[in-house]
Parts: C-alpha cells; structure tokens; sequence
C-alpha cells in the first residue's frame, strides 16, 4: 500500500506539470458554477414570484430546486472529464516507452494499479470538496439540509471512483490515449442511458437494466436516501473493475 502512495504522490504532481489536470478541474468548476448560478436564479425568481403571489410553491426548496439537480448535472460532467484523467494513466506509458521502466519497479501489478488510480480518485475528490462551495453559497438563500448534501458528495464519489476504475481499465488496454477517452465515454454514457431505457420495459428486463445503469444507483443519493445495495453497487464494480486493470497489466507484462 505505502508503494502504492508513493506512486500516487509522482502521478499526481505528473499531473499538473501539465495540463490536464488544470483543465479537467477548470472546466468541471466552469460548469458546474454556471449551472449552480443558472438554478439559484431560477429558485430565486419562483420565490420572488411566488412572494407577490402569497403562495408557496410545493416544490420550492433548495433541495428539490438547486442542490437535486445540480448533483445529477455533475454526473453528467463527470462523465466527460473523468475519462480525461485516466485515458493517460497507463496509455502514456506504452505510448511513450516508459513501461518498461515502469515495470522495472519493484512493484506489483497491483501496486502500479492502485497508485495511478488513487491519483486521479484524489484529483476527483478535491473536484468534489471544491463543489461544497455550491451548498455554501445556496444557505444564504435558505435551509440546506446538511444530510442530503453528504449523502449527494458519498454518491457523486462512488460514482466518481466506478468511472475512473472503468477508465483505468481502458488506459491499459490501448497506447491510444484518444481511444482509451472515447471508449470509457461510450460505455460510461451507454450505463447511464440504460437507466432511462429501463423505463420503457417490463418484468425481469426492466430490473436488470435498471440495476446495471449507474444512474439508477445514483438517483437516490441526489435525494439523501443512502442504500446499501447501491453502496455494495458501486464498491463492487469499482473493485472488480481494478481486478481486471490488473489482469490485463499482468498479461501485458508477460507478453513483453
């Protein structure tokens, strides 16, 4: 494990000697402030309007109005920029030859694995603390239930880590960095679609494409409604998924 920290530590400050890191957490900040405003200007006219109306709209709290929908917005743009974390983890060393040196470590494939994973889990999780500044902001407007945004931050994490792992396991895959990106998008975006497809079916179907979409884990979370099964969910295939990164490490590294 203490390896595997070491190697994080390198990929990481790997990270931002270039651009990538600063441009996935640009553009995910960007974003996600801009939609944060968008709402918070919504929520704020329906509750001048509903004011002069003397009425009070069912629907109008922070949680239902601005924080719901700014978590699921997140998915979304995590499912863009993570993949541009991970398409280099290990596509960058085959590409550029520095496997082998890599490889000449005295690290398991597990360690390797497990390093440039936790780099780009730690990119994610500064991502994520940075977006508190959203709730922060939005409790000046009224009561924001500090439950419900935990629950929001533990389910856009678990959601986060399954689509790094997934990406990890591309990045080894191929020494094609655009490849390794547009194919965890693909599958990542084909998961997510498999959510709202499952409405539109019956019986056994409908539940198994439900449960392999990784928004029918997340939704619940948005809400502040933590499941155990959604938790096993994520857990599970993210360690599955590192399991496989493994595998195909170790295969690369015996057929070279």
């Amino acid at each position: 494990m203490r390896k595997a920290v070491s190697l994080a530590r390198m990929e990481l400050r790997r990270n931002f000697r270039g651009p990538v890191g600063f441009a996935v957490a640009g553009l995910f900040l960007l974003v996600h402030g801009i939609y944060f405003v968008s709402l918070l200007e919504n929520y704020s006219g329906a509750s001048f309007m509903a004011i002069n109306a003397s009425q009070t709209p069912a629907r109008l709290n922070l949680v239902d109005a601005v924080l719901q929908p700014l978590a699921s917005g997140d998915t979304f743009l995590l499912l863009l920029l993570l993949p541009g974390l991970t398409m280099r983890l290990l596509s960058e060393e085959w590409r550029s030859g520095t496997s082998e040196l890599l490889l000449s470590y005295p690290l398991r494939d597990f360690d390797i694995i497990l390093g440039k994973f936790l780099a780009a889990a730690t990119m994610l999780a500064g991502l994520l603390v940075l977006s508190l500044l959203a709730p922060l902001c939005a409790s000046v407007f009224g009561a924001v239930e500090l439950p419900t945004v935990f629950s929001q931050l533990l389910g856009l994490l678990l959601f986060g880590l399954s689509c790094l792992a997934l990406g990890t396991v591309f990045s080894a895959l191929t020494a094609n960095q655009i490849l390794a990106y547009g194919a965890t998008v693909v599958v990542l975006f084909s998961s997510w679609f498999l959510g709202w497809w499952s409405q539109n079916l019956f019986g056994i179907w409908a539940e198994v494409t439900g449960w392999m979409s990784l928004a029918t884990h997340f939704n619940p979370t948005s809400y502040g409604l933590i499941q155990l099964s959604d938790l096993v969910y994520f857990c599970g295939i993210t360690a599955f998924l590192l399991y496989l990164a493994t595998s195909i490490l170790n295969s690369r590294r015996s057929g070279g």
